[in-house]
């Protein structure tokens, strides 16, 4: 005779725990052998992106300055400390002393960042995290002015905040008005050439000059998917374009890709480009942007309208790569500011590894 088995609330309430249980430690087992596997401690996370950051910064041989020396710069005051995010995020919090410096508008606030500043004077670049590099870029864009002694504080605003230091609000500097700015050029324009240039700011050109005079080594004239890939390497063009790029959301961004004429380009790292990126899109890292241009010149010269994109609102390089783009001669560039994060939370198509061209 079998034994009547026990269906009663309690003891299928137990199995299915147990099968709760059984099934969440063999994923976690497959996550933690799995090359592609999430890390599940958040710090693991950061700890990689900062590692990133370090390594582009040892790439454009920026030296990086940690926590601890921060802190004696400031306590002290042995350094002027630059913010390269927004006027709008430096208003609302940001390291006491420091000096706002926008790597997307940088022409125009250089000269009120820099006041009674030397060339050798000792500055400290920072902005919102270890994942965001305009920390990186700003450096670079001061070392181009002819400033010697610049570090960058890699782990930024996040980390400063996070360890519960003193910290200050408001304005401190102001942009110089259109007017100053044209006072201070040579000319109403300033030349930018294309892909001679390797160490040409990605914001040489600036706001309050409505239009920029160009050399490219790229086509100007937009061009189908699809059509002649030909690029020169180096006929010259000239072209007039604006000076910014125009910003489109999520729903703008979606709509441009099912028209199936735009290009996306990731900004992001290449090993985060190959775990995931939107679907269709090139990589073209900011950072590495003169090594990796040539893999994507064909793509991009056959595109009708480029959108740039890199995790979310809180990175730049997307903005920064699109006014680099636009320097080039490309006239149709935008910029998805949503990025990367907004793009996969919407659940819009995705893909994985190298894309087919």
């Amino acid at each position: 005779m079998q034994p009547i088995p026990d269906n009663s609330p309690r003891t299928v309430l137990k199995q299915a725990c147990m099968i709760v249980v059984i099934s969440g430690l063999g994923g976690l087992a497959h996550n933690a052998l799995s090359p592609q596997g999430i890390p599940i401690d958040y710090r693991v996370v950061k700890a990689k992106q900062a590692a990133k950051t370090v390594q582009v910064a040892k790439q454009v041989k920026v030296p990086v300055i940690a926590l601890a020396a921060v802190r004696a710069a400031a306590e002290e005051h042995t350094a002027t400390f630059l913010d390269g995010r927004t006027p709008a995020s430096f208003a609302a919090g940001h390291i006491p002393g420091a000096r706002n410096l926008p790597v997307l508008d940088f022409k125009r606030y250089l000269k009120s960042a820099t006041a009674g500043l030397a060339h050798d004077s000792p500055l400290v670049t920072y902005c919102s995290s270890s994942h965001c590099q305009s920390s990186v870029t700003l450096a670079r864009m001061l070392r181009e002015e002819g400033y010697t002694q610049v570090r960058a504080y890699i782990g930024g605003w996040q980390e400063w905040k996070g360890a519960k230091l003193r910290i200050a609000k408001g304005v401190v500097n102001r942009p110089a008005t259109p007017q100053q700015l044209i006072e201070q050029s040579a000319s109403p324009s300033v030349t930018v050439t294309g892909m001679k240039n390797p160490s040409a700011s990605p914001s040489a050109t600036t706001h309050a000059i409505p239009q920029t005079k160009v050399t490219s080594a790229v086509p100007t004239s937009p061009r189908k998917l699809g059509g002649p890939s030909r690029l020169p390497a180096h006929s010259t063009t000239n072209a007039t374009v604006p000076a910014t790029s125009p910003l489109v959301g999520l729903k703008e961004a979606f709509r441009l890709f099912n028209s199936g004429t735009c290009l996306f380009v990731d900004t992001r790292h290449k090993d985060d480009y190959l775990k995931e990126h939107v679907d269709g899109a090139v990589c073209l890292p900011l950072e590495t942007f003169d090594e990796s241009l040539p893999s994507v010149a064909v793509a991009l010269s056959q595109a009708t309208i480029i959108i740039t994109y890199c995790d979310g609102v809180d990175c730049n390089s997307s903005v920064e790569l699109a006014q680099k783009l636009h320097e080039m001669g490309f006239k149709e560039v935008r910029a998805f500011v949503g990025g990367w994060n907004e793009w996969k939370k919407a659940r819009h198509p995705t893909r994985s590894g190298e894309e087919e061209r």
